[in-house]
């Protein structure tokens, strides 16, 4: 099983509405394979913390990650 959280106004792509969820372990997806089974915009992807780490969108996901999905930040 993987973790899963959804910040801001990227939790409306969570299942039923849910920030915070668990998905099964598949071997070999990615971050970028997940954002495309959770039906999530790349473009609205700033960055994922796995484990407490800042990774790229190629990082394979392991069983019992924890990934955290941030939305990108504008502003100043």
């Amino acid at each position: 099983m993987v973790k899963v959280k959804l910040h801001l106004h990227l939790a409306r792509f969570g299942e039923m509405g849910n920030k915070e969820f668990t998905i099964n372990y598949e071997e070999n997806m990615t971050l970028e394979s997940l954002l495309k089974k959770l039906r999530i915009p790349k473009e609205e992807v700033g960055m994922f913390v796995v484990n407490g780490r800042w990774q790229d969108k190629n990082y394979i996901i392991l069983d019992k990650d924890s990934i955290e999905i941030f939305p990108v930040y504008l502003g100043g």
